[in-house]
């Protein structure tokens, strides 16, 4: 796929995500987490963005920044920063991309006032690795302020990709779900949290439903393509092949969804966690 052909089909992404998911997000997920950041922020705050996804929370955010500030828009991939500068042209904050590995940040340290991400599931299942990256980087008193899916989240996708496991890789089925349940826990996430420094200062749990109109348009939208179908890739054994899970996976996605409406059940934490001092 040629660079105009991605940024075609990221744009027609985005479409989607307009329609689908972002209104029920930004209510949702997006302006709760600006309800933990925002009001606790100095005038002009320096503030890291990781794996930005959604133009409207880039906006929500850089609105609400009335006395200016910085912000670091980070991510292991460069595919969507190209569509995603077109939108941060229309901040009023000074704002910056850069692509790096999220466990290897290659920033001073002490120099962020906050961390706000919405991270995937891939990046949830290496927090061990991500989290002391985001402390080490934020200045004492600083804060990463984040959203992950909880068991409960799009409980469909975790059964079909059970059944997917169980017929290309039945020795390690068990284990790999075992790991999936357990990265989605909170009491998992808070020890990962605390055994880095952090406390915890807030947390809320909140559900809701996304629809779609049909199965393309929800495999297709940043949410499962992104959050779900990319944690797949994060199952690393010689003994998978990762081509035949994910067609598995989709086929039986359309299989699954195909002449019913689709409500998509999604169970998150917001979640506070503060850097000593």
């Amino acid at each position: 796929m040629d660079q105009q052909q991605m940024s075609d089909r990221l744009m027609q992404q985005m479409k989607i995500d307009e329609t689908y998911v972002e209104p029920i997000w930004t209510a949702h997920v997006d302006m709760p987490l600006l309800n933990l950041s925002i009001p606790r922020l100095p005038a002009q705050p320096v503030i890291l963005l990781p794996e930005l996804r959604l133009k409207s929370f880039l906006l929500n955010i850089a609105a609400n920044l009335t006395n200016g500030g910085k912000l670091m828009i980070v991510d292991e991939s460069n595919t969507r920063f190209e569509v995603m500068r077109q939108f941060a042209r229309e901040c009023r904050v000074r704002n910056f991309f850069s692509t790096q590995k999220l466990s290897a940040l290659n920033y001073e340290d002490n120099i962020f006032h906050l961390a706000l991400t919405e991270p995937g599931l891939s990046t949830i299942s290496h927090a061990e690795s991500v989290f002391p990256a985001y402390y080490r980087v934020l200045r004492p008193g600083g804060r990463l302020v984040f959203s992950a899916p909880l068991i409960g989240s799009f409980p469909a996708f975790f059964d079909l990709l059970e059944e997917s496991l169980l017929t290309v890789y039945p020795v390690g089925a068990q284990e790999i779900m075992d790991n999936v349940y357990m990265n989605m826990d909170l009491d998992n996430m808070y020890a990962i949290l605390q055994g880095c420094g952090f406390y915890i200062d807030a947390c809320d749990v909140v559900n809701f439903e996304i629809g779609f109109n049909d199965v393309a348009q929800q495999l297709f939208s940043t949410l499962v393509e992104t959050h779900f179908l990319a944690y797949c890739q994060t199952f690393v054994s010689p003994a998978i092949d990762m081509r035949a899970l994910l067609t598995r996976l989709v086929r039986s996605f359309h299989q699954y969804f195909e002449g019913v409406p689709i409500q998509m059940p999604m169970r998150l934490a917001l979640i506070s966690a503060c850097k000593p001092g």
